[in-house]
């Protein structure tokens, strides 16, 4: 994702302000390690690659390990957390997006509290 952590959470605010007690917003938002120079597929460093070089770095990502209290920083509970082969189950049943370790993970479901 190109926008920052800042432009993200005032979005969840905005979104927050707007719905009703009991909204559910879905987001599929990737690993912030995705975006590091470690163990990155070739895939996934060509994509990177390519949407820098177009003026959208990726900048944002939530890290998993902390996921579960983020959403409640901007007024949200989160519901659930499905990692790529999960998400793939359940939402792509015929297989349009082949689950990998490149996925986009987490998915996540939040309501409004």
């Amino acid at each position: 994702m190109y926008r920052t952590d800042e432009a993200i959470r005032a979005t969840l605010r905005s979104l927050r302000s707007a719905s009703a007690a009991g909204s559910r917003l879905v987001s599929d938002d990737p690993d912030r390690a995705a975006f590091g120079p470690g163990d990155r597929s070739p895939t996934r460093a060509a994509l990177v690659e390519i949407v820098r070089r177009v003026g959208e770095p990726m900048i944002f990502g939530f890290d998993p390990a902390t996921l579960e209290g983020e959403p409640a920083k901007e007024g949200f509970r989160l519901l659930e957390d499905l990692g790529p082969e999960a998400r793939e189950v359940r939402y792509d049943k015929k297989s349009l997006r082949r689950a990998s370790a490149d996925g986009h993970g987490p998915s996540a479901r939040a309501a409004v509290v």
